[in-house]
């Protein structure tokens, strides 16, 4: 039993300090959740990796849809090889439809 709680115990403790970093940078995150958004909607077939701004996203089918912030952004399609790029102007609470077919 002993044993046990100095276990959880370091794993609360490596916690709390990871906690305390973020805490400090919490204000920073909130200024880009204060960035209005709006919704890219995405159409690939067969499918494809997503990439945004040289981030992947996920693949689409299933993903349908990314939320992502104000302003421009670069899409990229990759299956296998093949690779394409879309550039994208996101507005506040709209969408816009993005597709591609392999």
């Amino acid at each position: 039993p002993q044993g046990s709680a100095p276990a959880p115990t370091p794993r609360v403790s490596a916690r709390q300090g990871s906690a305390s970093g973020p805490a400090a940078g919490a204000p920073s995150p909130a200024a880009p959740s204060a960035v209005a958004t709006g919704t890219a909607r995405l159409t690939v077939i067969p499918w494809g990796q997503v990439y945004v701004d040289g981030k992947l996203r996920g693949v689409s089918p299933p993903l349908k849809q990314l939320t992502l912030p104000e302003g421009r952004h670069e899409i990229e399609f990759r299956n296998g090889d093949a690779v394409a790029r879309r550039s994208v102007t996101v507005r506040a609470g709209r969408s816009v439809s993005v597709e591609h077919r392999f």
